[in-house]
């Protein structure tokens, strides 16, 4: 019999300290369901894909599928620059969308600026530079590249426009975000 009794004892002490436990993860959660809640609002960059407007873009260099070579210093007017990562479902959906602006963006395919991020073993990235290459220079590099580092890329796909003098105007992830730019 108190063998029985310890036995009872015991699982109930087992059951209540698996019960603090529990109460600390869900607290722990809660603080957690926060803090993710208020990235998307807290800083300049919290939330942003790429650099926000009033931003300047750093100075790159760098190659098109084309061969042509292109640099910070070659704006002549505002530009639109697209940045698309292989294996996003999200660049996928927004690539024709951002195609089609493209194609009537002022000063056409020499104003339009678009990156295909990531090793080629992550998606096909010949089938981005096909659709993009008729309205834009393309350029191909991987994750990380200079491009993506000049304007400020966390996140895909990211969109945005920049002026003459190299500073955003306007950025996000898809085309109507675009809309006072482009109005």
């Amino acid at each position: 019999m108190a063998f029985l009794v310890a036995t009872v004892v015991l699982v109930g002490l087992l059951a209540a300290v698996n019960l603090v436990f529990t109460l600390a993860v869900v607290r722990r959660l809660r603080e957690h369901t926060e803090l993710i809640s208020k990235m998307g609002t807290a800083g300049p960059m919290r939330g942003a894909t790429m650099l926000p407007a009033g931003q300047s873009v750093g100075a790159y260099t760098a190659t098109t599928v084309d061969g042509a070579t292109l640099s910070a210093d070659d704006r002549d007017g505002p530009e639109l620059v697209g940045f698309f990562s292989l294996g996003c479902q999200p660049c996928a959906e927004r690539l024709p969308e951002f195609v089609a602006s493209a194609a009537d963006h002022p000063g056409g395919r020499h104003r339009v600026l678009a990156v295909v991020a990531g090793r080629d073993d992550e998606g096909d990235a010949q089938t981005f530079v096909d659709d993009l290459a008729p309205v834009a220079r393309v350029v191909r590099e991987d994750m990380g590249g200079p491009l993506q580092k000049a304007f400020a890329v966390q996140g895909y796909p990211a969109i945005g426009v920049v002026d003459e003098s190299g500073v955003v105007v306007v950025s996000g992830t898809t085309m109507p975000d675009l809309a006072p730019a482009n109005a």
